[in-house]
């Protein structure tokens, strides 16, 4: 995937001058979250903690979670974000596919194409009723 140079240009950390390791976070239909591993190391000792304080049986369970969410990227100088392919089946990177991309702060987003339909459904919903909301008099 290729990040827009507007993109690039906003988020802090999307110019690298060489590779950039990046954790990116499955969610369900909230897209796929990514943000450079340096920045993440709270999450990443989360998810050691939980690991080791598991019980045996539940181990494996929360190992197998934890590989399913999460995945390493790496942005390289050119702005194009390497993928795994769990993470790219995640998102549809598929022929004729269309993935989403969008940064807010120091995070980018990315959705396939089904699930930004409904973000953007219930997003234009909201931002709709705050703009009528502030036309209305006090």
């Amino acid at each position: 995937i290729l990040l827009p140079s507007a993109l690039r240009k906003r988020v802090s950390w999307c110019a690298p001058t060489a590779s950039l390791p990046l954790l990116a976070s499955n969610g369900t239909a909230d897209g796929v979250t990514v943000a450079p591993l340096s920045m993440q190391k709270g999450e990443l000792v989360a998810i050691r903690s939980a690991l080791e304080g598991s019980e045996p049986e539940e181990r494996a369970e929360l190992a197998f979670a934890a590989m399913a969410t999460y995945s390493q990227v790496t942005l390289q100088p050119d702005g194009r974000l390497r993928l795994s392919p769990t993470l790219a089946l995640h998102i549809g990177v598929l022929p004729n596919a269309h993935v989403w991309v969008g940064a807010h702060g120091d995070i980018v987003k990315l959705w396939p194409e089904g699930a930004w339909k409904g973000v953007l459904a219930a997003t234009s919903t909201l931002l709709h009723e705050a703009v009528e909301a502030s036309r209305r008099p006090n």
